[in-house]
């Protein structure tokens, strides 16, 4: 028994060495492969702005797509290993969670037409009204992660349901699909890393972290994720506790300048990169 205890240790301090190699690999490759495009273009444009063409606009979008995925990649690495050694701890702060999440479906509805896939927003509540403590990044996260695997697992002409409404003390966000179901087999091990929920009924590949990320960041922020699951589809909620808000420190000025615009855009364009490279998955 000593020496199994003893095996599994070593093979969980091998995962967790591989795991932040390869972050910190991605991030310094990627470093330079920002400043080496970042250069390129500048001396294109200055020097032989004639040599610009479409194929050659293409390119170098290819390469920001792809820089955005690999850094996804990087963070999704990052904040599982925080998770396992328990010392992810959120940046709190005061945050519109219907605005947030509202834009969010907004700029995500334009990376489901691949799929054929209608994301349908759903919210009686008013923006700037609302304000919780949470990690803004993270619940981005939270959302695109539940939302991505909605979108995958579901078939052209169906439709993903994002509800966000006010129980009592609390908002609830509700994603709903109408995919095949998530099998038996892997209903017990949705929340543990690299189960992958869709490996089983679609062509599509992925590494298994979201829901377990999801479930991470939820638990961090004293969050409730549950997931409902059958044969005509499958329900995440989300149940978010609110309390009163310090007005004082609640910037009412502009919702837009205390959630990080720019920030949240670039998480939401590095998402529809991966939808895009699931998608190319499929057609290939």
């Amino acid at each position: 028994m000593h020496r199994d205890l003893e095996e599994q240790l070593h093979k969980e301090t091998q995962k967790n060495l591989l795991c932040g190699g390869l972050s910190r690999e991605i991030y310094q490759s990627l470093s330079v492969i920002r400043n080496a495009s970042g250069y390129l273009l500048r001396e294109v444009k200055r020097s032989a702005p004639e040599l610009y063409t479409e194929k050659m606009n293409w390119a170098f979008d290819t390469i920001q797509q792809s820089a955005l995925r690999l850094n996804r990649v990087a963070e999704n690495l990052e904040d599982m290993l925080a998770a396992e050694r328990n010392v992810l701890v959120p940046r709190n702060e005061w945050i519109d969670l219907v605005w947030q999440y509202h834009r969010a479906v907004e700029l995500l509805k334009a990376g489901s037409t691949g799929y054929k896939v209608d994301i349908v927003w759903q919210c009686q509540l008013s923006e700037n009204q609302i304000f919780l403590l949470a990690d803004a990044d993270w619940a981005d996260k939270i959302l695109l992660n539940l939302l991505s695997n909605a979108v995958l697992c579901s078939q052209a002409g169906q439709v993903v349901t994002v509800l966000l409404s006010k129980e009592k003390n609390a908002l609830k966000l509700s994603i709903t699909d109408n995919g095949p179901g998530i099998p038996q087999s892997i209903q017990e091990h949705l929340f543990e890393a690299f189960v992958n929920q869709y490996a089983t009924q679609t062509p599509v590949s992925g590494t298994g972290l979201g829901l377990y990320l999801a479930y991470s960041y939820c638990k961090m922020m004293k969050w409730e994720l549950t997931l409902q699951t059958g044969e005509n589809g499958t329900t995440a909620n989300v149940l978010i506790p609110l309390t009163e808000p310090d007005w004082q420190q609640v910037n009412l000025k502009s919702s837009s300048s205390t959630l990080g615009v720019d920030a949240q855009k670039q998480r939401i364009q590095a998402e529809l990169c991966m939808w895009q490279a699931q998608k190319q998955c499929i057609t290939e």
